[in-house]
C-alpha cells in the first residue's frame, strides 16, 4: 500500500518491484524521495506525493496514520529481534530492504516454514500487544471511544474494532450500555 501511495506516477513504464530472495525482501518504487525530504527525515517527517491516493486509502482504512509507517516498521521488527529496514534511495528509485534472519539468527522459538506462518506469528504477537494496550487504556478510562483508542494507539479504527471484538470473544472485555454513552468493563 505504501508503494502505491508514494510512487511517482510520472515515471513512464516503471513498475513497483517486490523481489523475494533467500536472505531478504526488497520493494522498489519508481521515484526518489518526495521533494523536500532527506534520508535523515525518513520516519520522522512526512510529505505525501499523491495526496488524493493517500487520502482515499486513509478514508478506506487501508493505511494507518500518515507518517507513522517507518517508525511502526522499525518498532515491530525490533520486537522480533530483526534489524530495521534498510533504504537504497536515489533521485529515480526508492528501495526498502527487509533482511530475513538466517537459521542461526532466528529469534523465534521454532523455525518458521513459510512467509505465511511468519506473517501469522507477527500478527498474533502484534495483536497481543494491542490487546494489552487497549486494556490498559480502558482501565484508566472505561468511556474511551473507538476513535479515541485509535488515536491513542496510532492504529486504524478497523484495527481497534477487530481487537475489541476478540477481547469480548475471549471474555476479557464487556460492553455495558449503548455505543453512545456506554462504557467498557474489564473482566480479567
Amino acid at each position: 500500500m505504501n508503494a502505491l501511495a508514494h510512487r511517482d506516477y510520472y515515471v513512464y513504464g516503471a513498475n513497483i518491484l517486490v523481489e523475494v530472495f533467500q536472505d531478504r525482501v526488497e520493494i522498489t518504487n519508481p521515484g526518489g524521495p518526495v521533494n523536500g525530504l532527506t534520508m535523515e527525515d525518513l520516519g520522522r517527517k512526512s510529505l505525501s506525493r499523491n495526496t488524493l491516493i493517500t487520502g482515499l486509502m486513509q478514508r478506506m482504512d487501508l493505511i494507518e496514520k500518515v507518517g507513522s509507517g517507518i517508525s511502526r516498521m522499525k518498532n515491530a521488527m525490533a520486537d522480533y529481534g530483526f534489524s530495521g529496514p534498510e533504504f537504497d534511495v536515489n533521485e529515480n528509485w526508492f528501495t526498502i530492504i527487509f533482511r530475513r534472519p538466517s537459521s542461526s539468527e532466528d529469534s523465534y522459538d521454532q523455525k518458521l516454514d513459510s512467509p505465511e506462518k511468519m506473517s501469522e506469528k507477527m500478527s498474533e504477537k502484534m495483536s497481543e500487544k494491542t490487546y494489552h494496550k487497549i486494556l490498559v487504556l480502558l482501565g484508566k478510562n472505561s468511556y474511551m471511544t473507538i476513535a479515541e483508542l485509535s488515536e491513542e494507539l496510532n492504529v486504524s479504527t478497523r484495527t481497534i474494532e477487530r481487537n475489541l471484538k476478540k477481547l469480548q470473544e475471549n471474555n476479557e472485555l464487556l460492553r455495558i450500555g449503548h455505543d453512545k454513552g456506554g462504557y467498557w468493563k474489564i473482566l480479567k
